[in-house]
């Protein structure tokens, strides 16, 4: 089975994730725990409940990205997304700067090798959840 892979600008009015959330399976929205990107939740929030009236198999899930376990916001951010009306996902991607140098080199975390050990691990962690969302495992709600 073949998944297409679609990254879109995160902006809600934009007609490119509006048409990529028509087709799309599953949609994972990345939140970094902080205000502005809370509040941003809450409109793709919105955005994939109208379109789930075109699409019913759309499922979303949030991924806490950037992350810094110890902060206070993490801990806030922990606490409230769950009531945004979206499942949160399990793995976390957290701050490391393994990410930033594939960004700049236009690569993988996989690429980086054994210095990107723990980039690597959350990034197969949440390949392996999107996974079973996408598989329809019985565990997971439609959300």
């Amino acid at each position: 089975m073949w998944h297409i892979v679609v990254d879109c600008p995160p902006a809600v009015d934009s007609p490119v994730p509006q048409s990529a959330l028509l087709i799309a399976d599953l949609a994972l929205v990345p939140v970094r725990p902080s205000p502005p990107d809370l509040w941003a939740a809450v409109g793709i929030r919105h955005l994939v409940d109208r379109l789930r009236v075109i699409n019913t198999r759309l499922q979303a899930r949030l991924v806490l990205n950037d992350l810094e376990p110890r902060t206070r916001l993490a801990k806030d951010a922990r606490e409230i997304l769950p009531a945004f009306g979206m499942p949160l996902a399990t793995t976390a991607l957290h701050h490391r700067t393994a990410y930033r140098q594939c960004a700049v080199v236009g690569g993988t975390v996989h690429q980086l090798g054994g210095r990107a050990a723990a980039a690597i691990a959350e990034v197969e962690a949440l390949a392996d959840e999107v996974m079973t969302w996408l598989a329809g495992d019985s565990t997971t709600d439609g959300a």
